[in-house]
């Protein structure tokens, strides 16, 4: 598998591993759902990209999913409600 560069986004980086790892149950599932997480929809809608990503979760939590890309999703669950919370602040100012 030909490696992302470290400053290449967590996301993109998730979605290279899951088509690398495109034989384990559900990847296609997940790769779908992954797409829309990334759509121009769900990242003008942070409260929908969460509910999506909720959906990725349940799916690599489900499936035979390798460790490497469960971490991924931890990973960009984390940025995900980073960024959320960055928002909410902007927005209470």
């Amino acid at each position: 598998m030909k490696q992302c560069h470290a400053d290449t986004p967590r996301e993109i980086r998730l979605l290279t591993k899951v088509i690398a790892h495109s034989d384990f149950s559900d990847s296609g599932k997940l790769l779908f759902h992954i797409d829309e997480a990334m759509s121009w929809e769900s990242v003008r809608n942070l409260q929908y990209m969460k509910s999506i990503w909720l959906v990725i979760h349940n799916i690599t939590a489900q499936s035979e999913a390798p460790d490497s890309i469960r971490e991924s999703v931890e990973e960009v669950r984390v940025d995900l409600e980073e960024a959320i919370d960055a928002v909410q602040k902007k927005e209470a100012e």
